[in-house]
């Protein structure tokens, strides 16, 4: 994924997370489980999911999977949005809420906004 590449450094990096990925999974062999990392889900084991929203952010080495659960979260009929944080690293907007208190507020809102269409429909 394109992420991969273009944000490697940026607060993460990809060497990183492969070290992490081991202590997740030390050895591989969940490294296509949906239940471990839920991109490899194919679309019939989406169906019937709750609700998501996905954030990322613009300078993520994550944010094109992100972006990519999210579609195979709608093309399996799921109710999900996402939204990219433009300009920010890998969880900036919490991270650095004090720096940027309009940022972080901007993703309260969203979640709050979220939280409240899942439990009423609105």
């Amino acid at each position: 994924m394109p992420s991969l590449f273009e944000n490697d450094d940026f607060g993460l990096n990809c060497a990183m997370m492969g070290a992490l990925s081991k202590v997740y999974d030390p050895t591989g062999n969940n490294q296509t489980n949906p239940l471990t990392w839920p991109l490899h889900a194919q679309q019939n084991e989406l169906i019937g999911l709750p609700s998501h929203f996905v954030s990322v952010c613009q300078l993520d080495p994550l944010r094109d999977e992100g972006l990519a659960y999210t579609s195979k979260l709608v093309a399996a009929g799921v109710t999900a949005s996402s939204r990219t944080i433009n300009g920010v690293t890998h969880a900036a907007d919490m991270i650095y809420r004090m720096e940027m208190p309009d940022v972080y507020l901007s993703s309260i809102g969203d979640i709050k906004r979220f939280a409240e269409f899942v439990c009423t429909g609105d």
